[in-house]
């Protein structure tokens, strides 16, 4: 992942292995200790760019597709930011 000065985010997310039908990636960004959701992002994700202003870190978890409000599942991956 690569985050500017200004927040704008990229993160090379294609390593995560592709998911069976009905499931996909979720994207969190964690401020305060709540987890935020910043998008899904499929079954199959690439590159994902999104706005990492004001998070400590940041999540991905497997959902059920189409995503979730707030997840019950533990992180897939995961990782601060300075």
């Amino acid at each position: 992942m690569v985050v500017t000065p200004d927040g704008s985010a990229l993160l090379e997310a294609s390593a995560l292995p592709a998911l069976a039908d009905g499931r996909t990636y979720q994207l969190w960004g964690m401020s305060e200790g709540d987890a935020i959701s910043l998008g899904v992002l499929g079954r199959d994700p690439s590159n994902v760019s999104f706005d990492a202003t004001g998070y400590a870190g940041l999540a991905i978890t497997e959902e059920q597709s189409p995503g979730v409000v707030q997840s019950q599942n533990p992180p897939v991956a995961s990782g601060s930011l300075a």
